[in-house]
């Protein structure tokens, strides 16, 4: 939680951070997500999770640290969550990339862009 808040510029402390760590490990109890921390000269450098259903999995908050970037951690993460994906089973892996250097990564290990989406809504709800 730490390195993924670190990453992204957040900052989920007390209550929430202790609440965000309790659903994540009840969540990798349960078997719908796996997740890894990847360390560089013996420090945590990044991290990521997939979370999975029906040999479908989705990876989610590939993070890596500011000081760490540019070194491989995500692509890492990344490789390292999908595979052990389809070891297991999976079929299919899947993301949205945040932006243009996220997605580079991406296709770097072997991702394709299959499609864009987009949701709008307009009005008022009925």
């Amino acid at each position: 939680i730490e390195i993924r808040d670190r990453s992204f510029g957040d900052a989920t402390t007390g209550p929430q951070a202790a609440a965000a760590l309790r659903a994540l490990r009840d969540a990798i109890a349960s078997g719908l997500v796996i997740s890894c921390i990847a360390y560089l000269d013996g420090k945590a450098a990044g991290a990521g999770s997939l979370q999975s259903a029906g040999g479908v999995g989705e990876l989610v908050g590939i993070a890596t640290l500011p000081e760490q970037r540019r070194r491989g951690v995500a692509s890492a993460v990344s490789a390292e969550l999908a595979g052990r994906h389809f070891t297991s089973g999976g079929e299919l892996a899947w993301l949205t990339a945040g932006d243009a250097a996220a997605e580079a990564v991406y296709r770097g290990i072997g991702f394709r862009a299959t499609g864009a989406h987009q949701l709008c809504f307009e009005g008022v709800p009925t």
